[in-house]
């Protein structure tokens, strides 16, 4: 079976070695985010690979709706908003194979029933058009998983425009120490987290981003090998899901400020390697045994304080939380020391760093990086 793993590129301003590399991987799916002059790229994609699904996301379109939620518009204002920018740009450059991005990214503040009204009135709009879209692009976690029942009149839009013309755009990521980890499980469910929502069952779905969370996979200790291994496991997934079309690893050519998420160096040769022999069917990836994250080794350390407010449990593996991994604990205020070049995630949310010793966990451990302060 074919690879399921892609790409998500940003801000591509010019063809790149890589771009040649994914070419010829022939990978499943391509996402390209930037502004409208900087769509070129996935016409030269589309050519030389013309069976795979490309998707934009276009800055100052998704912006916009936002921007209109945020200023009282109704649903149908934004709509009809989307609805023009689309319609006056997709054919006429000649990108009606292109999947389309049609609403706001990543829409946390947005009302779950102004987006229901939206995406109800968008997406007949858009397959009269003979437009393709991709809707919600909701964050990881999120929305609750009770909210989805209330995202029934856009879900059935989406269904009644048919796979070729509607799909469901998700962004899941795994925690840091392991992607395996609270994988699927309920409303704490990250990488594989549409097992989770009934609502999509047999609905096309992209995840139109997917990787580890913050601070990155460059700032774990999993190292190439390591993130490499859990993007085959993440693949292996996908390829139970029929209805799951593809995955847009997050990123390739990054803006400054998200360098850590980058994929490049080793970890793209062998990950394009991969992807290349899985579509040309010469190898089959094997159930795959999860593998803990290594302890850290380090020649520099800095002090850090716990929360005044807070102490917290110190663990033997990172991103589980059971009472059967406690080594010991973090009192409240209390300095521990982390590595130096861990310094850089204390105080994120979802991250864990390493605690090389305290006064209770003398063998060390993994702590909650949000309740630390440097």
């Amino acid at each position: 079976m074919v690879s399921k793993l892609g790409f998500h590129i940003i801000e591509p301003r010019r063809i790149r070695a890589y771009d040649q590399s994914v070419v010829n991987s022939r990978a499943r799916v391509v996402k390209v985010v930037g502004g409208p002059s900087e769509l070129g790229i996935l016409g030269y994609h589309h050519d030389k690979n013309p069976g795979a699904i490309y998707i934009a996301r276009v800055y100052p379109w998704d912006k916009a709706i936002s921007d209109m939620y945020a200023t009282g518009a109704t649903p149908q204002q934004a709509a009809e908003t989307m609805y023009s920018a689309l319609a006056g740009f997709v054919h006429a450059a000649g990108m009606g194979w292109c999947w389309w991005e049609c609403g706001p990214n990543e829409p946390g503040d947005v009302a779950t029933d102004w987006l229901d009204i939206y995406y109800s009135l968008l997406i007949p709009r858009l397959r009269a058009a003979n437009i393709k879209s991709v809707s919600y692009n909701f964050s990881v976690c999120h929305p609750p998983l009770e909210f989805w029942p209330r995202l029934s009149k856009s879900i059935n839009a989406i269904k009644a425009a048919g796979r070729e013309w509607a799909l469901v755009g998700l962004h899941q990521y795994g925690l840091l120490g392991s992607m395996q980890d609270h994988a699927q499980d309920g409303n704490d469910a990250r990488v594989l987290r549409h097992r989770a929502i009934p609502q999509l069952a047999g609905v096309p779905i992209v995840l139109t981003e997917a990787g580890l969370d913050m601070p990155g996979w460059q700032n774990t200790n999993r190292g190439v090998d390591g993130y490499l291994a859990d993007l085959k496991w993440l693949d292996y997934e996908l390829k139970k899901d029929p209805n799951v079309l593809g995955v847009c690893l997050y990123t390739m050519d990054m803006e400054p400020g998200w360098e850590p998420f980058r994929i490049e160096g080793d970890l793209a040769v062998k990950l394009f390697e991969y992807i290349t022999q899985q579509n040309a069917g010469i190898i089959e990836v094997p159930p795959p045994v999860p593998q803990p994250e290594p302890p850290p080794t380090s020649t520099g350390t800095i002090g850090v304080k716990t929360m005044a407010s807070a102490g917290q449990n110190v663990r033997s593996k990172p991103s589980t939380v059971t009472s059967t991994n406690i080594v010991g604990s973090i009192e409240p205020g209390e300095t521990v020391f982390i590595k130096s070049e861990d310094a850089a995630s204390v105080g994120y949310n979802q991250a864990w760093i390493y605690v090389i010793k305290t006064a209770n966990a003398p063998v060390g451990g993994w702590a909650l990086a949000s309740l630390l302060r440097r």
